[in-house]
């Protein structure tokens, strides 16, 4: 086995003072319990940095988000700002969040990769439309080749996540 490191810089909204509770846990084992994130979103983060002992393999990274309030009046959300991993415990490489190692609640936060307002002139609209979809909104990764919109280009490492609803959202990590 050999010790690695995980950072995670973390934001959230509160609501009556109050920001997201989470649990923090690494292949089955408890990292961090019932933390309050007190970083607000868009102002400010936190860190937290955990170490772990694991051979090489692929590992779930799961933080549980416990005390979501959504309502008209009020809501709360928690934000994974970057997740970063040490497989040296001592040089950390970001861990860049898709569909294809995240499952469960979180999402990618998209709103920094909009269309600039306009269509492609190049669009072809009897080829399959190659910029992709989720909710309405246009996914932060390469449009394609056929994209319906010209986008302003975001790199997606500035991206964060986003955990709108309590419960359990996974991360995979690679250790090598």
């Amino acid at each position: 086995m050999a010790t690695r490191k995980i950072r995670l810089t973390l934001s959230g909204t509160q609501v009556s003072s109050v920001g997201p509770i989470i649990d923090v846990d690494f292949n089955g084992t408890n990292l961090d319990a019932d933390h309050e994130v007190t970083a607000i979103a868009g102002t400010s983060t936190e860190t937290r940095e955990y170490t772990v002992d694991v051979d090489a393999g692929t590992y779930d990274l799961d933080i549980e988000f416990k005390n979501d309030i959504g309502s008209e009046s009020a809501d709360r959300n928690f934000y994974i700002d970057k997740v970063e991993f040490a497989n040296d415990g001592v040089n950390y490489t970001q861990v860049i969040l898709s569909d294809s190692n995240t499952s469960g609640n979180i999402q990618i936060d998209i709103s920094g990769y909009v269309p600039n307002g306009s269509l492609n002139p190049s669009y072809d609209s009897n080829l399959t439309r190659t910029d992709r979809t989720s909710g309405g909104y246009v996914r932060y990764d390469d449009p394609g080749s056929n994209p319906k919109y010209q986008y302003d280009y975001v790199d997606p490492a500035t991206l964060r996540s986003v955990v709108y609803t309590q419960g359990t959202g996974s991360i995979q990590i690679l250790a090598v």
